[in-house]
């Protein structure tokens, strides 16, 4: 329930509440055998570093690139488990929202690129790695630069009893970003 106050409809991809659901099979083995919050959001960064080199070692004659893509979703469906259990636990914290949102960046920006890697190793079109790499910079400019600023400010607002406002955007077509959302990943799953 705590899940649904968060993410729904209104305020989450579509492609992404279909992840959430399928994370509330795994929430509660992770809550059974007592695994921190933080150290899943660690676990999904190595699945993270893991996916990144399955892609980017893969040729077009290996099955690589699809146990890469397929740790792509695994680490989406990890990714809303490390909150789900610290909301359980009642031990959210802002650094735990830090890290995770710093697995978040790590894992779109290094995807897009280890395949236009891989992209360019099946078609040797430079333009590829060149697209990819502007790609991963603006991918990630939403969540690192963004995002992070403002779990930074709450953090400090919360440590030094300040009242600084933590956003530096307003979302004027939030529907707009999620449909991207929602294209991106469904782009990503047509690789296979």
């Amino acid at each position: 329930s705590q899940n649904q106050k968060i993410y729904n409809l209104k305020n989450t991809a579509l492609i992404l509440v279909f992840f959430l659901k399928i994370s509330y099979l795994i929430s509660p083995i992770l809550i059974f055998f007592k695994f921190n919050p933080n150290r899943i959001t660690y676990f999904n960064f190595f699945l993270s570093l893991s996916l990144v080199f399955l892609i980017f070692f893969a040729s077009s004659n290996n099955s690589f690139i699809i146990y890469g893509i397929t740790l792509y979703f695994i680490c989406l469906i990890v990714d809303f488990c490390d909150g789900s259990v610290a909301r359980y636990y009642k031990t959210t914290s802002f650094y735990g929202k830090f890290i995770d949102g710093l697995v978040d960046v790590f894992l779109k920006t290094f995807l897009i690129l280890s395949l236009s890697a891989y992209g360019f190793k099946i078609t040797g079109d430079k333009l590829l790695i060149f697209l990819g790499s502007m790609s991963s910079l603006l991918a990630s400019f939403d969540t690192f630069i963004l995002d992070r600023y403002s779990a930074i400010v709450r953090w400090f607002n919360e440590e030094n009893k300040k009242d600084i406002k933590p956003y530096i955007r307003k979302t004027f077509l939030p529907r707009l970003s999620f449909l991207c959302t929602d294209i991106f990943i469904i782009s990503i799953g047509c690789i296979l």
